[in-house]
């Protein structure tokens, strides 16, 4: 035995920890990815039809230190995590699909994951490094170029409390109206 190898210094044991790729560098053509991260939003779950299929369906918004992606879970996937899944917890997740953002997308990230059957989810331990919220800033003056269905926070000033009017609905009631003037810090107002 060569004494040069009999040496144990620079060994390194191999573990089973876990390497967790970070939200913002999730892409469609890595396909063993792993993330962790906390769940900021969970939907209901919802019963779909189209002319084409019917089932249930329910998302999260999933954030870790550099970002929040959503993620979707269709039929059977979807009974089988909705009451495991819990707002605020702490979760790793592996092996779903990685989609270009659908027009339902409510975080400014351009990938969402659908999960499957393939896919393992598990709770993990707090990190309180990972807020419990996630907010989709966007200044007053990018308001105009969203699309009809984009969903984005507002952080603004109300400038103009408005006052309530009455307004007549299409169905013949009525119901109560206010509008808000809002400013932000680069002095835009809605």
């Amino acid at each position: 035995m060569d004494p040069e190898y009999d040496r144990y210094d620079d060994y390194e044991p191999v573990t089973n920890e876990v390497l967790f790729t970070s939200i913002a560098n999730l892409n469609m053509y890595d396909r063993s990815w792993s993330i962790r991260g906390r769940i900021v939003k969970k939907s209901e779950l919802k019963r779909f039809k189209s002319s084409t299929k019917e089932g249930s369906v329910f998302n999260i918004v999933v954030k870790d230190e550099t970002r929040a992606i959503q993620g979707s879970f269709f039929n059977e996937i979807a009974h089988k995590y909705f009451s495991f899944i819990k707002e605020g917890r702490m979760y790793s997740f592996s092996d779903g699909e990685i989609k270009s953002a659908g027009r339902f997308n409510c975080t400014d990230n351009k990938y969402e994951i659908n999960f499957n059957d393939k896919s393992t989810i598990t709770e993990i331990e707090n990190d309180n490094a990972i807020a419990s919220f996630h907010f989709n800033l966007v200044p007053i003056q990018e308001i105009s170029k969203k699309s009809e269905n984009d969903v984005f926070d507002v952080l603004a000033i109300v400038e103009d409390p408005g006052s309530i009017k009455e307004v007549n609905l299409k169905n013949g009631t009525s119901t109560d109206k206010k509008t808000l003037g809002l400013v932000d810090q680069t002095g835009f107002k809605v």
